[in-house]
């Protein structure tokens, strides 16, 4: 999950917001990539979710991220487990 850091200029962080959705895209093609959109709501957050083999190499795709390297945005990971879901359940 990202969360927008406060008080900087969103214009300033146009060129990470490209090379990251970028790198998300090459993350869809290669299939590690599940989804990845933002929360709607008044504080800005977005939303990755991503398969990755354990959670180091979890926290390596999110600081990898540009948007997070420029300073835009702080990572959290949070593993997750799929509970219910329509088609396999």
């Amino acid at each position: 999950m990202y969360t927008r850091r406060n008080g900087l200029d969103e214009s300033l962080g146009a060129d990470q917001d490209r090379r990251g959705l970028e790198r998300l895209q090459r993350l869809l093609a290669s299939g590690q990539l599940i989804l990845t959109g933002p929360t709607l709501g008044t504080v800005n957050t977005g939303l990755v979710i991503f398969k990755a083999p354990d959670e180091q190499a979890a926290r390596r795709v999110m600081a990898e991220d540009p948007v997070v390297l420029g300073g835009y945005a702080l990572e959290e990971v949070r593993p997750f487990r799929v509970s219910l879901l329509r088609g396999r359940d």
